[in-house]
């Protein structure tokens, strides 16, 4: 009878998440974000919000779930830690574009002038502009971010750019799909 139950507690303790080395990160219902390599330390409300993370040798990984709509693959970011925004995952776009409307929900003036000039596939469009204090998707941020106010596509938030995307090494899984962002 001790072997059954000596293997069953090895193989247990061999299949613990603080054995393979992961790092979990959750948000609470208040906003705050923890991390621990134990999933038994989130409660219940936090597990939609878990993310696994892995540092190896020098390099940061993030995978960031997406959602698969019609225009396009969506990814949830964090403004100044504080607000989510649906953003459409854009590589041809040279800047991030949040709505005005969602831009001064968070509290955030638009500016006009000077106006933003973007050339779009339907044309020169002006628009206005907000300074953000910081942007972040899953792991990844960047800081003191001028971004383009404008609703640049109906239904969502707006749209993730190249000047966020620009300082990562980007992959697009499509199983899943999710979003890999590195840093060296």
């Amino acid at each position: 009878m001790k072997f059954p139950l000596v293997f069953l507690c090895a193989l247990f303790a061999l299949s613990s998440p603080c054995l393979a080395g992961e790092t979990y990160k959750w948000i609470d219902q208040d906003g705050n974000t923890h991390f621990t390599d134990n999933l038994f330390n989130i409660p219940g409300e936090g597990l939609s919000s878990v993310k696994v993370y892995r540092e190896l040798e020098n390099e940061r990984e993030s995978y960031i779930p997406l959602r698969k709509t019609s225009g396009g693959y969506l990814v949830e970011a964090l403004v100044d830690d504080s607000w989510k925004v649906n953003l459409l995952l854009d590589t041809g776009a040279s800047a991030t574009v949040i709505s005005p409307a969602a831009l001064k929900n968070m509290g955030y003036e638009v500016k006009n002038d000077p106006p933003v000039e973007m050339h779009t596939a339907g044309g020169t469009v002006r628009a206005g502009w907000a300074d953000l204090k910081k942007v972040s998707v899953g792991g990844a941020k960047k800081e003191k971010m001028r971004i383009v106010a404008h609703d640049a596509v109906s239904g969502v938030d707006g749209l993730l750019g190249m000047d966020f995307l620009g300082a990562f090494r980007v992959e697009i899984i499509s199983s899943g799909p999710s979003l890999k962002l590195s840093t060296p």
